[in-house]
This record gives C-alpha cells, structure tokens and sequence, in this order.
C-alpha cells in the first residue's frame, strides 16, 4: 500500500497533509490499545484472583470477629479502653 504523496492525486480530494501523518498516527493509536490491553488484563486478572481467594478471605474475617468475640466476653478491659462497643460482640 502506498501512502507517498505521489500515490493521491490532488484530485482525489484526500488532504495530502493527513496522509503524511497517518503513519503517525496510527502508532500512536496501536501504542494506546497496548497499553489499554495491558491495564485491562491486569484488572481481570485481579478479578479472578479475587474471585480464588476471596471465599478464604471472608472465613478469615469471620475467624477473627468470633476471636475478638470470645476475647472481648472474657477480658473487655482492653475494648472498653478503646470505646469499643462490647454489644457488637453479641
């Protein structure tokens, strides 16, 4: 494919200026999808990863809110000197 000057004619209608960025342009163009493909494979990658661990991560966080509810009935000192409110542990 030809995008010289001498390729289109002044009749063609085309701004011969356009054509001469065009190869400008179009890395530009192919250097943005790359890094749009870039940042959106890492977001789904993050979402799947997401989606492995999270069932682990909740009964974490479940495993320690009854931790600090077991805690929190025997020794409320340290909660109470906090302002924690003992009746969330309930």
């Amino acid at each position: 494919m030809c995008l010289r000057r001498e390729c289109f004619p002044a009749s063609s209608g085309l701004d011969v200026a356009l054509i001469n960025e065009l190869t400008l342009l179009s890395g530009a163009l192919r250097y943005c999808q790359a890094k749009w493909m870039s940042i959106f494979r890492a977001r789904e990658e993050a979402q799947n990863q997401w989606k492995k661990q999270s069932p682990q991560a909740f009964e974490f966080h479940d495993a320690l809110l009854l931790d600090l509810a077991v805690l929190g009935e025997k020794y409320p000192e340290p909660l109470t000197a906090i302002y924690f409110d003992l009746k969330k542990l309930a």
